[in-house]
């Protein structure tokens, strides 16, 4: 498992999935949440919600995820550490156009670098949608 104390600030950003379930919208079906992370500071870069399938179609999305986390940094990372399952060739191609290596990871290697912040969303949401978790 990877520590934040293994990383430099602005060395390696972290994509990863907010929410542990889909969440339903009245309009667009089911949508998740994907957020961008620093992995020595933990801030949160930028987010942004995505349709449940559509994670390797989003070019426009993704591109903004990226502009909104370089906005707080005004610097691209080394590394982009990204869980297995969410690696797709449209995010490959936006950390390779920066000049990103891309470093596969699973969920346990970031666990605990997300943890906390998926509770966090998670307790949000519940709150917003009148459940308890």
């Amino acid at each position: 498992m990877l520590l934040p104390d293994q990383f430099a600030v602005d060395e390696a950003w972290i994509l990863f999935q907010l929410n542990y379930e889909p969440i339903p919208t009245e309009n667009d079906g089911e949508i998740d949440c994907f957020a961008l992370m620093d992995a020595a500071s933990l801030f949160i870069l930028g987010s942004t919600f995505l349709k449940g399938d559509s994670l390797n179609s989003s070019v426009d999305e993704m591109h903004q995820l990226f502009q909104s986390a370089y906005s707080h940094k005004t610097q691209w990372p080394e590394k982009l550490l990204v869980p297995k399952e969410l690696r797709t060739t449209q995010l490959e191609s936006e950390a390779e156009s920066r000049g990103i290596t891309l470093v596969p990871v699973t969920k346990r290697d970031i666990s605990a670098f997300t943890r906390e912040a998926c509770q966090a969303f998670r307790a949000h949401m519940s709150r917003g949608l009148g459940r308890e978790t």
